[in-house]
Order: C-alpha cells, then structure tokens, then sequence
C-alpha cells in the first residue's frame, strides 16, 4: 500500500516512479517529474493496480527504443488490471511531446468516475 506518498524525480528503465509486480494499493499520493527509458515513467504494472485519489502528472518515458505506439508515460499496464478512481492522469509525455497518459500491454487500464486526464 501507498498511502500520502509523493514519488517524484526518479529514473529508471521501467516504472520510475514505481514498479509493481504484485497487488498494488496507491490512495492519495502523487506521481511526478519520473523519467522512464522504456514504458512506464509514472507507474508500470504487471500484476493488480487500485489508484484512487491519486495525481500522475510530468512523467515521461524517453522511448530511446524507438517502440511504436503509446508507451504509457504516466502509467503502463503490462499485464494484469489497473483500476483507477477518482484520480487525474495528466500532461504524460512520450518521446519528448507525444502526450501519453496511458497505455496497456496485455492487460487493462479501467477508469471510474471523478478521473481526470488530458
């Protein structure tokens, strides 16, 4: 569990912010500024993800590998669920100024009610 946390400035290949491969609670938190090389600069999943009233904002994934597509800037959902609530998933960039808030692998990002991106 993440609770009131605040995960900014971080690098990492994947998941600069956080990397999860288990069951995840995020509440509360924010998620800013990470630089990821690959997917994933805010969050990267791969198993079960809950965000709720959580803010992912100025993340970025440099995308040195030239992949194709979104590569989930602001949260990468490898396989598995991410559910998120009441949240804003906002100005994520890929590849310096694709906007990329969100992006899923094999798995799938659901949003509810009161979530923000843009």
């Amino acid at each position: 569990t993440v609770d009131g946390c605040t995960l900014g400035t971080n690098l990492s290949r994947r998941g600069a912010g956080l990397y999860n491969a288990g069951r995840l609670w995020v509440v509360n938190s924010t998620f800013y500024d990470n630089a990821g090389e690959e997917y994933g600069g805010g969050l990267y999943n791969t198993d079960s993800a809950s965000i709720k009233f959580t803010t992912i904002y100025s993340n970025s994934v440099s995308n040195t590998l030239g992949i194709s597509g979104l590569v989930g800037a602001g949260i990468y959902n490898g396989s598995g669920e991410t559910f998120v609530r009441n949240s804003i998933v906002s100005e994520n960039v890929s590849g310096g100024t694709t906007p990329d808030n969100c992006a899923a692998g094999s798995g799938e990002v659901i949003s509810f009610g009161g979530t923000r991106g843009g």
